[in-house]
């Protein structure tokens, strides 16, 4: 298994290092392929070989730009994640998306509901499905998933949580 970059250079590093290897494979591929057909199955092995080997041309050196972009990307992440100054410079613009329902469908984004969605993962509530409601009176959500039933307090905390199991009766 590859260790991820430690930060931007050694991303670059080995990202440039990946993608120079699967150059050299896939030209290498070109003369090996062939020699390695003719040798399993005569001159068809060899032609089999030759279209392998051409294959092997276009396609590692692809693979290789894509994996030299991917490590850059992951020595830049974990650089930034490291450096206070650069994680504030990207925040999240609006919470995750909300997931309904048991085969998790998805509908036009409700910033309630992602709100509740992001706090109940967080919270480790297990979610299978849920309603969320923004009461106006208050800076109050109460958020009713299919095991519990929980108030959330302006400022994304959790007020109070109840197994919907211990619910016996609800009055108007």
């Amino acid at each position: 298994m590859q260790q991820k970059p430690k930060g931007f250079v050694d991303g670059v590093g080995k990202g440039g290092k990946a993608f120079g290897s699967s150059i050299v494979e896939g030209f290498k591929g070109v003369y090996t392929k062939p020699r390695d057909g003719v040798i399993s199955g005569g001159f068809g092995g060899f032609m089999k070989g030759i279209g392998q080997g051409l294959a092997g041309v276009l396609v590692k050196p692809t693979v290789g730009a894509v994996d030299m972009i991917s490590k850059t990307t992951q020595g830049l992440e974990r650089e930034c994640s490291e450096r206070s100054e650069c994680a504030d410079k990207f925040k999240r613009v609006r919470a995750p998306r909300a997931f309904y329902d048991f085969n998790k469908a998805v509908k036009i984004y409700n910033e309630t509901d992602a709100l509740a969605y992001g706090l109940i993962k967080d919270e480790s509530y297990f979610m299978k499905a849920f309603h969320a409601r923004k009461i106006t009176t208050q800076p109050l959500i109460l958020l009713f998933t299919s095991q519990t039933l929980i108030a959330i307090e302006a400022g994304n905390k959790t007020t109070w949580s109840m197994k919907t199991a211990n619910i016996t009766v609800v009055e108007k």
